[in-house]
């Protein structure tokens, strides 16, 4: 997704990065919610990152390597 992208260069919020991940479907809403973790993770937002991550894996579960990252990086956060 080109939005997660654009987010992470500060070219779109993160209004408009969940706005195109719901457009895009179940996948796109997955990606949407990890890569926001993901960031916020980086940034030490531990509660935003624990918001999206357990999001993306609980909600949107797919037959894809990165669903089950994200289940492992829950899973090791203890995260629920």
């Amino acid at each position: 997704m080109r939005e997660v992208y654009l987010f992470y260069t500060e070219q779109k919020t993160e209004t408009e990065l969940l706005l195109a991940g719901d457009k895009e479907g179940k996948r796109g809403n997955f990606y949407a919610h990890l890569y926001l973790g993901l960031y916020y993770e980086v940034r030490e937002e531990r509660e935003q990152a624990r918001e999206y991550i357990v999001k993306a894996a609980n909600n949107y579960p797919l037959d894809d390597y990165m669903w089950y990252l994200a289940c492992v990086h829950q899973e090791l956060r203890q995260w629920k």
